[in-house]
């Protein structure tokens, strides 16, 4: 009778020791779960977030590569261009010179036939037009070469800015996409640079 007292004793101990360790693995699987879920639900928004910016970076990406390209396009431009302006000049100078020694010599301006003199303004004329083509050249590549670099430098602050969400919101926006996407000019002046007669 003792014996059955003590195991009765036993088995209710173990089924309270049972209860309240039920109890206290729901409480613990109760707050895991309300914690997994926050996680889950920051993770979601953070993979959201990271496939936003993934689109428009992609999306923009592009555009960084081809302005970027398309400096490091001009920049070659404008050193082949510096390089034919200043053999362009010597040319024509020497040209111009080896002409004078040729056809006018020693003769005064008084003594030299018209025909001659001629010849002369029409060589320093052409020479002259050939360097202000290749100045507009130069200086047309020097500018596109610029708004290469400009419009890179915007498009990476703008992802930049987007990626800390510190993008201004209404008719900023505008402005900036407006300024991003505009056209290119070619920067040429709209004459042709033929000589005016």
């Amino acid at each position: 009778n003792k014996i059955k007292e003590q195991y009765d004793d036993l088995l209710k101990k173990y089924i309270d020791q049972k209860e309240e360790q039920k109890k206290v693995f729901d409480g613990l699987l109760e707050v895991a779960k309300k914690e997994h879920q926050g996680v889950l639900g920051k993770t979601e928004k953070d993979l959201c977030d990271l496939r936003e910016l993934y689109k428009s970076k992609l999306g923009l990406h592009s555009s960084i590569e081809y302005w970027e390209d398309n400096a490091k396009s001009h920049i070659k431009l404008v050193w082949g261009f510096s390089v034919a302006v200043v053999v362009c000049f010597i040319l024509a100078s020497l040209g111009l010179y080896a002409s004078i020694k040729m056809f006018i010599g020693e003769e005064t301006i008084q003594s030299v036939k018209f025909w001659k003199f001629s010849i002369l303004i029409l060589g320093a004329t052409v020479g002259v037009w050939v360097l202000r083509v290749l100045i507009r050249l130069l200086l047309s590549n020097y500018h596109l070469m610029s708004d290469a670099k400009e419009r890179r430098t915007m498009l990476l602050t703008y992802l930049a800015l987007q990626q800390e969400n510190k993008l201004p919101q209404g008719d900023t926006v505008h402005l900036i996409l407006q300024a991003l996407f505009r056209p290119a000019s070619i920067g040429i002046i709209k004459d042709d640079a033929v000589p005016p007669f």
